[in-house]
């Protein structure tokens, strides 16, 4: 259900004409023969539900500082200082990625990404005896049967480890277990991003930004100002984009390779299973990083493939990313290059066919560590109208059924039987 101020919020965005707005425009009952009533404004909303999760981690930081010194993340020695695991499945799964290394830096602390699935059927391998965990659980639903497992076994089997809920379902099973449990904190998200279309669009985003929040407890305000500069720079990408990403959609690659560097790797991953889920898997879609794709992955581009690169800020990064670019452009490979930046480079323009820049007055020095949630923007789109493209309906992309909101047909097995 849609709050008035978000309500508001969307009705004043929708007046920009786009192809994603033209879409929430529609009359409803054409929305819902199209598959249409869900997708797109979820993936328009995200800007101002940004901010709300922003300020929802603001609100509860002293509660969640005091829990995170009571898991022992913030033990003196280092050595003893808790190590995280960031767990999730699918898209929940690519929420911890996209926060590895952030996390890693301003905690200090070991942090690793686990899916949820690996957890489920190797929980001796993840945790070690000698030492002390969070777990830190990524659900939109709170309701997929790995995740509510691997919180149950950790609790049974590892009672010194720790459990934080990052979820868009306050009312889910993780957070209804969690009631009452004294290592257990739920930080449940605004309910319009628990997102009713298959694919998730702002749980991903949110969550991954509620989950920077942790690294940023002490410093709220460096915090808020960056969910500022990411909105202002959400709502450039969605007014001035969607058209480029409905054209290019209606091109009809065949082949998609998106690619990130640190952080932005997890959003790269995000990116080719949107591509994938909202076309019910007629899209080939790998993605890599800069560095990474030259190994092996390279070999799949050709003219019929569109290259999606998220462009770091960091000028030492650059470096890397701008040397692949032209690499591909040297070796005329023939895939179409699309860049996402703050800024186009100076005189690196042809290395590209198209540039998405999000830079502003107003939203420039945004950190790379905040970008996952704004670089994910252009993919979205990109697989909403590639649906559409396919005469899909991205509400329910998978025309034969074979995948849900919520997996289904996960048979648990009990340890020893």
């Amino acid at each position: 259900m849609l709050t008035l101020a978000l309500e508001n919020y969307l009705n004043e965005k929708s007046e920009f004409k786009t192809a994603l707005t033209r879409l929430i425009h529609q009359p409803e009952a054409i929305r819902k023969r199209r598959g249409t009533l869900h997708t797109p404004k979820e993936i328009l909303q995200q800007p101002w539900t940004w901010l709300e999760t922003a300020q929802r981690i603001s609100l509860q930081a002293p509660q969640l500082k005091v829990f995170l010194r009571k898991a022992g993340l913030t033990h003196k020695s280092t050595a003893q200082r808790a190590r995280l695991i960031l767990a999730g499945a699918g898209t929940s799964d690519y929420v911890g990625k996209s926060l590895i290394f952030c996390l890693r830096r301003r905690l200090q602390t070991e942090v690793l990404a686990i899916p949820s699935t690996d957890i489920l059927t190797n929980f001796s391998d993840v945790f070690l005896p000698q030492f002390r965990y969070l777990l830190i659980s990524f659900s939109r639903s709170g309701e997929s049967p790995e995740g509510v497992k691997a919180i149950e076994i950790a609790r049974r089997r590892f009672p010194g480890v720790s459990h934080l809920i990052i979820t868009c379902n306050a009312h889910g099973t993780m957070a209804r277990a969690a009631v009452g449990q004294p290592d257990t904190y739920t930080l449940g998200l605004h309910e319009s991003v628990h997102d009713q279309g298959l694919a998730m669009t702002s749980s991903y985003s949110n969550m991954v930004l509620a989950g920077l929040g942790l690294g940023y407890l002490d410093e709220l305000g460096s915090y808020l100002h960056q969910a500022k500069l990411l909105s202002r720079a959400g709502e450039n990408i969605l007014s001035q984009y969607a058209d480029l990403a409905n054209q290019l959609a209606m091109q009809g690659f065949k082949r998609y390779c998106f690619l990130g560097t640190g952080n932005l790797s997890g959003a790269a991953l995000e990116a080719q299973l949107k591509l994938r889920e909202l076309t019910d898997g007629k899209l080939v879609t790998l993605s890599e990083s800069f560095l990474g794709v030259r190994h092996g992955p390279l070999s799949a581009l050709d003219r019929h493939s569109l290259l999606v690169g998220f462009l770091s800020n960091s000028l030492q990064k650059q470096k890397y990313e701008l040397d692949l670019l032209r690499e591909i452009r040297t070796k005329r490979i023939g895939s179409t290059q699309c860049v996402l930046c703050e800024k186009i480079p100076k005189r690196q323009q042809p290395l590209a066919h198209h540039w998405i820049e999000f830079g502003s007055v107003q939203s420039s020095n945004l950190l790379d560590e905040f970008r996952p949630p704004l670089d994910i923007l252009f993919p979205q789109m990109l697989g909403l109208f590639s649906s559409l493209h396919y005469r899909l309906q991205p509400d329910q992309p998978s025309a034969r059924g074979v995948i849900g909101r919520v997996v289904q047909g996960v048979k648990v097995y009990e340890e020893g039987v």
